[in-house]
């Protein structure tokens, strides 16, 4: 194994085409080479070595940042858009947008695990070794009661209405964001918006339409901004959320325009609240001809 060849896979998988038509992304590819170099440093622990050295991974560059996140506004149009998929996708949006979990979490999720009498939580130890056990908020409470209804413990407490578990929903996902005015399908030539599975008139391409809009994951965001919100302290969201990192944390908190525009009013507020005080002290601040603010004589 050396640079070259995984230079060279690099450059073989790139010229393939996925389900959509289109080559696999960047950060595609560079989650099949850290799974191999991961590997490559499992051998190298070993007791003897199973490999001499890792080879050098030239990791492509990503530019996959999200920032999505749900809207307060958008919440209710979206709960009921769930609810009309079916009530494991109501369960599975009401406890991600409470507890800010990964889908593996939520999909995993078996009944044993739910304590209606204490109204808890248990997700087991984590990784350092703490219990993380959550309380249930009153809504999420009756929405669990009626997911994990006629089940047995070891049941999963999200699935579909046969019974068999949920595992990819984004079909699902997609048609209720779509009719919640929140996503939509567009062509990958045009960019026309267009419908699942359908051509684009415009320009009649053949490459499947992309998905553009609120994602499951934004919810994991969306979680962790309204905890910041509610003034729930670092250290307490991430054990509700599951994050492992501060930085990883923090990198989630993302600040929407709503709370800048109330943040830059109570600037403006604070600016207004000392001219105001200089003002009842006789004293006028005015801009000079160089910009700066200097302080006039009392105002007559």
């Amino acid at each position: 194994m050396s640079s070259d060849l995984i230079d060279r896979y690099i450059e073989h998988r790139k010229s393939q085409k996925t389900r959509s038509g289109t080559p696999p992304e960047n950060a595609t590819i560079n989650r099949e080479l850290a799974l191999l170099k991961s590997a490559f440093n499992r051998g190298t622990e070993q007791t003897p070595p199973k490999v001499r050295f890792v080879p050098h991974f030239n990791m492509l560059e990503e530019n996959n940042v999200r920032r999505g996140f749900l809207q307060d506004e958008s919440y209710i149009r979206l709960s009921h858009e769930c609810a009309i998929e079916g009530l494991w996708l109501a369960g599975l949006f009401e406890t991600a947008y409470a507890f800010s979990w990964r889908n593996y979490e939520l999909l995993g999720l078996r009944v044993g695990q739910l304590d209606f009498l204490g109204r808890i939580i248990d997700l087991g130890e984590t990784k350092n070794g703490d219990q993380r056990m959550l309380p249930m908020t009153e809504h999420l409470f009756q929405v669990l009661v009626r997911c994990a209804s006629g089940k047995k413990t070891d049941d999963f407490v999200f699935t579909h209405d046969d019974g068999s578990q949920v595992k990819d929903f984004r079909g699902a996902w997609w048609s209720a964001c779509i009719r919640a005015g929140l996503g939509r399908f567009e062509c990958r030539e045009c960019g026309e918006i267009v419908s699942e599975g359908r051509k684009c008139k415009t320009c009649n391409s053949d490459k499947k339409a992309k998905y553009v809009g609120l994602r499951f994951h934004d919810l994991r965001r969306t979680g962790v901004r309204n905890m910041s919100r509610k003034g729930v302290p670092e250290k307490v969201g991430m054990l509700i959320s599951g994050h492992k990192t501060d930085s990883v944390y923090r990198r989630y908190n993302i600040v929407d325009m709503e709370v800048l525009k109330t943040a830059t009013a109570k600037i403006e507020e604070h600016q207004r609240e000392i001219v105001k005080g200089e003002n009842n002290h006789g004293t006028a601040i005015v801009s000079t001809k160089n910009g700066a603010d200097d302080k006039t004589d009392p105002v007559n």
